[in-house]
C-alpha cells in the first residue's frame, strides 16, 4: 500500500487562524474514491506534524499545495523527506509558478528535489500520476495537467478546460469525514467553494489567468450538505469562508446565502463570512447582502483611472455598477470599505492621488490601500509585462512566515511593485505615510469624526488634511515621519539572494521574530505616546480651523466634536470597564461620532462615553491589569497585531 502525504503547510511561528486544508483534502477525496484500497493517506497544516510524522514513518509520496506565502517552506520539506527517504516521491501544486513550458521546466530544474509539478486543477493528474507510481510506468508518458523532467527534458501537456463540463462533482472531502480534525480545530476556518474559475482578467491576480476563466459550478446540494454537516461537526468557528473568485455571479448564489443564514440564525455562527463579490451581477450583489444581513459591504476598486484599469484588465468591470452598490450600502447605512492598488500598469503619482481622493468622495467608510506582490503565473509577473511597464521590484520577508524545520531555518520572500515607467521608486514610497495616515485616522476611526465634519461641513477632502499633517512645522512629529521613512525602506533588498544571504547569517536571525507590519508597529509608537497623538490632533485642529476662519464660521458642533474625539481614546487600564458622567452634545454631533442619524435634528442629546465589558476583557487577555502607561510598546504591539487596532475607541450610548 501506497503511504501518502499531503500538506497545506502554513508557519505556525506566529498564534494566528489559517484555514483549513481543503485544496489537498480534494485530492485525498478523489484518491480515496478512485484508489482508495491501495493507498494510505495523511493531511497535514502544521509542518511541525508533519516533520515528526516524517521522521516517524517516511512517506512514500509527499503531495504540497504551493502558494506565494509558502514555497520556500515546501522545498524545505522535500529536502527534509529526501534525506529521510531517497525512494519518494515529491509532487507539488498550486498557482505559484509561471505557466508557459520554458519557466515550468526552469522551475523543475532549478529545484531537483521535486519530482513532479501539477498545473491547475489537481484531482484527475495527481491520481493518475499516482496510478503511473503504482503500475511502475514510465514517466515519459504523464496525464495532462503535470510536469517532469525526464531524461532532462520537460514533458508537459496542459489541460484542455475547453472540454470540461460545466458542472464537476468531485467527491466532497468533508462529506468523507476527511476533514474532521481540522474543523474541529478552533485555530482552522471552514472554507467552502461553490464553483472554480474567473471570467475576469485582472492581470495582478492568479484567478485571471486564461487556464481559470471557464467557471464551472458544484452541485448545489453538495453545498448545502456541506455546510450542514461543518455546522454538526465543527467547533462552531465563527468565520467561515467561500473561496469562490465571484460569489453572486449565479442566481443561486443567493439560496446559499439563505442557507447560511439560516444556519446562523438557529445555531449562532458563522457570525462573519468573508465572500468576493461578483464584479458585474450589482443587483444579486446587493441582495445576498440584505440575505446574509451584513452590516457592511466590500467593493473592491483598485483605482478610478480608467486607462489604468484598462491597463490592467478590469476594463470589462462596470464601474457604474460599482457606483450603484455602494450607494445602495450607504442607504442602508452599511460600512463601506474598499481596496486600492499602488503601482498598477499606467498609473502615475497624480493618478494614484486622485483613486485616493475619489476613495473618499465615493464615501468608502474603509480605505485599504496595498502594495502589489507579483504572483508568478499571473500577466502583471510576467517577462513581457515587466518590460512592457517598466516594473522594477524589490524584496522583503513575509510577516511571520519562518521557522525551523530539520534542524534549518525556512522563512518566505515577497517581491512587490516598487516602481513602474510610470510612478518612480520615490514617488510610490511616498504614499506609504499618507496610507498609513488613511489608515490610522480614518479607518481605525482615531480622528475620524474630525475628518468627516471638515469633509462634509468644509468640503475639504480628507486627504488635503492628511497631506497637510505631513508638512508639519512640529518637530515632534517631524522626527516621527523621518523615522517612519527609514523604517519603511529598511524592509527591502535589492535581490531576493540578498535578502537570503541576510537573514541566515546567525548574528542577523533574531531579526526575523523583530520583523513587524509596520502599520501595527506605527500605531503602537504613537498611540503609546501621548504627546506625539496631541500633537497630530492639534495639527489636524489648527489647519481646519484656519479654514473655518476664512470662512467666518463658528460652529458648537465642532466644539463638540473636538471634545469628543479625545474622549474615545482608549487610555488608563484599558482592562478595566469604564463609563463617563452623561455629556450634553448636538444631535447632528453625535452623527459626525457613530454615524447615528437618528437624533440628527435634536438641538440636545445626552450620551455617556464607556468601555465596555467585552472590550475590557478583551484587553485583559493580551495586555493583563497593567495601567496604560506601563505596558510596553512590544506587548501594545503584539495586542494590536492580534485585532487591537479595532479596539482603541471607547463607545457611545445615548441615555
Amino acid at each position: 500500500m501506497l503511504n501518502i502525504y499531503l500538506a497545506d503547510l502554513v508557519y505556525d511561528s506566529t498564534e494566528t487562524n489559517h484555514v483549513i486544508p481543503l485544496n489537498v483534502a480534494c485530492l485525498a477525496a478523489y484518491a480515496k474514491e478512485e484508489i482508495g484500497n491501495s493507498v494510505n493517506i495523511k493531511i497535514f497544516k502544521y509542518p511541525l506534524e508533519l516533520e515528526k510524522e516524517i521522521q516517524l514513518n517516511p512517506p512514500d509520496v509527499l503531495g504540497l499545495s504551493n502558494y506565494s506565502w509558502n514555497e520556500r517552506l515546501n522545498h524545505h520539506f522535500c529536502n527534509i523527506v529526501k534525506r529521510k527517504n531517497k525512494l519518494v516521491t515529491t509532487i507539488l501544486g498550486g498557482p505559484n509558478i509561471r505557466l508557459d513550458h520554458s519557466s515550468i521546466e526552469g522551475y523543475l530544474r532549478n529545484n531537483r528535489y521535486i519530482d513532479y509539478y501539477i498545473v491547475g486543477e489537481g484531482e484527475e493528474p495527481f491520481v493518475e500520476t499516482i496510478k503511473r507510481l503504482q503500475g511502475g510506468l514510465s514517466s515519459a508518458s504523464l496525464p495532462d495537467g503535470c510536469a517532469k523532467l525526464h531524461n532532462n527534458n520537460l514533458v508537459y501537456t496542459p489541460t484542455n478546460t475547453r472540454h470540461q463540463p460545466k458542472e464537476y462533482d468531485y467527491k466532497s472531502p468533508y462529506l468523507t469525514g476527511i476533514l474532521d480534525p481540522f474543523i474541529k480545530d478552533k485555530k482552522c476556518i471552514p472554507l467552502f467553494e461553490s464553483n472554480r474559475g474567473c471570467p475576469f482578467s485582472c492581470t495582478y491576480c492568479a484567478w485571471g489567468v486564461s487556464q481559470l476563466s471557464r467557471v464551472r459550478k458544484k452541485s448545489l446540494n453538495i453545498i448545502f450538505e456541506e455546510m450542514n454537516y461543518v455546522r454538526k461537526h465543527s467547533a462552531g468557528q465563527q468565520s467561515w469562508i467561500f473561496a469562490d473568485a465571484n460569489f453572486g455571479m449565479f442566481d443561486r448564489d443567493i439560496d446559499i446565502a439563505k442557507h447560511i443564514n439560516k444556519i446562523r440564525k438557529k445555531y449562532g455562527f458563522p457570525a462573519h463570512v468573508t465572500l468576493w463579490d461578483s464584479k458585474n451581477t450589482t443587483s444579486r450583489n446587493i441582495k445576498i447582502s440584505e440575505v446574509l444581513e451584513d452590516k457592511s459591504g466590500y467593493i473592491a476598486i483598485q483605482s478610478t483611472d480608467l486607462s489604468v484599469l484598462n491597463n490592467s484588465g478590469r476594463g470589462n468591470i462596470k464601474f457604474d455598477g460599482l457606483k450603484q452598490r455602494l450607494l445602495d450600502y450607504k442607504d442602508k447605512s452599511k460600512e463601506t470599505q474598499t481596496d486600492i492598488l499602488i503601482g498598477l500598469a499606467g498609473e502615475t503619482s497624480k493618478s494614484h492621488m486622485k483613486t485616493l481622493r475619489d476613495s473618499f468622495d465615493l464615501g468608502f467608510d474603509i480605505i485599504q490601500p496595498y502594495n502589489i506582490r507579483l504572483l508568478p503565473g499571473t500577466d502583471y509577473e510576467s517577462e513581457e509585462q515587466r518590460k512592457l511597464y517598466g516594473i522594477g521590484t524589490r524584496f522583503r520577508l513575509i510577516f511571520g512566515s519562518y521557522g525551523i524545520y530539520g534542524n534549518k531555518l525556512a522563512f518566505e520572500i515577497e517581491e512587490s511593485v516598487r516602481s513602474t515607467k510610470d510612478m518612480s521608486e520615490d514617488e510610490l514610497e511616498s504614499f506609504k505615510i499618507p496610507h498609513w495616515l488613511i489608515y490610522f485616522c480614518w479607518n481605525i476611526g482615531i480622528f475620524k469624526p474630525i475628518l468627516k465634519y471638515a469633509f462634509k461641513e468644509l468640503k475639504v477632502n480628507p486627504m488635503d488634511v492628511l497631506l497637510h499633517i505631513l508638512r508639519t512645522k512640529n518637530s515632534n512629529l517631524g522626527k516621527l515621519f523621518s523615522s517612519m521613512e527609514s523604517e519603511s525602506l529598511s524592509e527591502w533588498f535589492d535581490t531576493r539572494d540578498e535578502l537570503i544571504r541576510y537573514y541566515n547569517n546567525d548574528k542577523n536571525r533574531s531579526k526575523l521574530k523583530e520583523f513587524k507590519k509596520l502599520n501595527a508597529w506605527w500605531i503602537a509608537k504613537l498611540y503609546r505616546n501621548s504627546i506625539l497623538l496631541n500633537n497630530l490632533y492639534d495639527d489636524m485642529v489648527s489647519y481646519i480651523e484656519k479654514i473655518m476662519l476664512k470662512k467666518d464660521l463658528n460652529d458648537i458642533v465642532w466644539d463638540e466634536i473636538k471634545s469628543v474625539n479625545l474622549q474615545l481614546l482608549c487610555f488608563g487600564n484599558l482592562s478595566k470597564v469604564e463609563q463617563s458622567d452623561p455629556i450634553s452634545i448636538h444631535g447632528k454631533t453625535l452623527f459626525y461620532l457613530n454615524k447615528n442619524s437618528k437624533y440628527i435634528d435634536k438641538s440636545n442629546v445626552n450620551i455617556y462615553i464607556y468601555r465596555s465589558n467585552k472590550s475590557a476583557q478583551w484587553w485583559s487577555y493580551y495586555l493583563g491589569s497593567e495601567s496604560y502607561s506601563n505596558i510596553s510598546t512590544n506587548k501594545f504591539l503584539s495586542a494590536i497585531e492580534s485585532g487591537g487596532s479595532s479596539k482603541l475607541l471607547n463607545s457611545i450610548d445615548v441615555y
